[in-house]
């Protein structure tokens, strides 16, 4: 089983706040619809749900995918969100827009969440956690990484990114007493630097070569699956040219060879049960690869989705099932079979949903 540190975030590039708000200028309009309200008998302890981050309202929607049931969880703050994930009886909610992690209960998540403070600007994007309790933000406009215990709410140790590593940190992933953090220097970056838990420290090999714009990693059959979209440099010239990098974190090494992805943007990753890693990208939609013989089983040639309208952003597995967000204004949590790629349902939620996560 992957390290739970390592599920990949549900992220991009444009999903800085800057450019999100891009995103809903160009590829939304008409009116919000209002997510389902939440029922006056709410359940005392949730399990085995979805959690959806709702971009335009800034509230969760929360879906059984048991019972098909969805209704409004609480608020989360300000608009876009960025990043949700599940850990230790906690739903982790990173918000770019007011520099903040808000942790909430997840067995009773109407209780008031705790908050720690990034400060101004600094664009808090991913998180991953320790083995020792502690979480490590990476912060994409300050270029620095943080750990802390999310359990206090002042933040703790810092770590500044040298511009001979790279910078604007995104994805995360912990493997073999290590951080590995994907540096896109917004678009033009192509290194994972490599951060000694002990030390909190950057290793002797870092930082390691990868492809274009790295976005998210993730673990699975002994490698580290870097993401990276690729066309976002200045010129465009690689646009849609996506690639999967592969790192061997016993001896930090790049695999020579890659899974590609050209003619796709992804940046989104999760692993399903069945060892398919499921990947997305905005223009590209959802496709899939097998992690075991790297065989692409669902490319930008024959996507199991590619919206009309709108984008996929967010995804999340669990027990045979696939989860992503339909960004649009009327959005949807869409259902996908690990194993067929099938579309099985759909959950009405808020507008603009852009993370979601798997509660057990």
């Amino acid at each position: 089983m992957p390290n739970s540190s390592c599920l990949p975030p549900p992220q991009l590039m444009r999903r800085s706040f800057f450019v999100r708000l891009f995103l809903l200028t160009v590829l939304v309009g008409g009116c919000s619809i209002k997510p389902p309200q939440a029922p006056l008998n709410k359940p005392t302890v949730y399990r085995n749900y979805l959690a959806i981050v709702n971009g335009d309202s800034s509230n969760f929607t929360f879906c059984s995918p048991d019972t098909g049931e969805c209704f409004s969880g609480p608020s989360i703050g300000q608009k876009f969100p960025p990043m949700v994930r599940y850990h230790d009886d906690r739903l982790f909610v990173i918000d770019s827009s007011d520099n903040s992690l808000k942790v909430f209960n997840a067995r009773s998540p109407y209780d008031a969440p705790r908050v720690l403070r990034f400060s101004p600007g600094s664009n808090p994007y991913d998180l991953a956690f320790g083995p020792d309790g502690r979480v490590y933000v990476s912060c994409l406009l300050s270029n620095t990484i943080h750990r802390t215990d999310p359990s206090v709410t002042l933040l703790t140790d810092e770590l500044a990114v040298p511009a001979s590593q790279g910078s604007n940190p995104e994805g995360l992933c912990i493997s073999n007493g290590k951080l590995y953090v994907a540096l896109s220097s917004f678009g033009s970056g192509n290194t994972v630097g490599v951060i000694d838990l002990s030390s909190f420290a950057f290793s002797p090999a870092s930082p390691l070569i990868v492809a274009e714009n790295p976005q998210a990693i993730l673990e699975a059959e002994g490698r580290l699956h870097v993401v990276c979209t690729s066309g976002y440099d200045s010129s465009w010239a690689n646009k849609k040219q996506g690639k999967v990098s592969l790192i061997d974190p016993m001896t930090d090494t790049v695999d020579p060879s890659f899974i590609d992805f050209s003619g796709a943007d992804p940046a989104f990753a999760v692993l399903a049960d069945n060892g398919h890693v499921f990947i997305g990208g905005s223009e590209s939609g959802l496709m899939a690869y097998d992690a075991a013989t790297r065989q692409v089983l669902r490319g930008p040639g024959n996507p199991i989705l590619r919206p009309s309208s709108g984008c996929l952003m967010g995804l999340a597995a669990s027990g045979g099932r696939v989860w992503s967000c339909w960004f649009k204004t009327d959005g949807e949590a869409l259902e996908f079979d690990a194993d067929t790629f099938e579309r099985r349902s759909s959950y009405p939620v808020g507008a603009l949903p852009d993370a979601i996560v798997f509660v057990p």
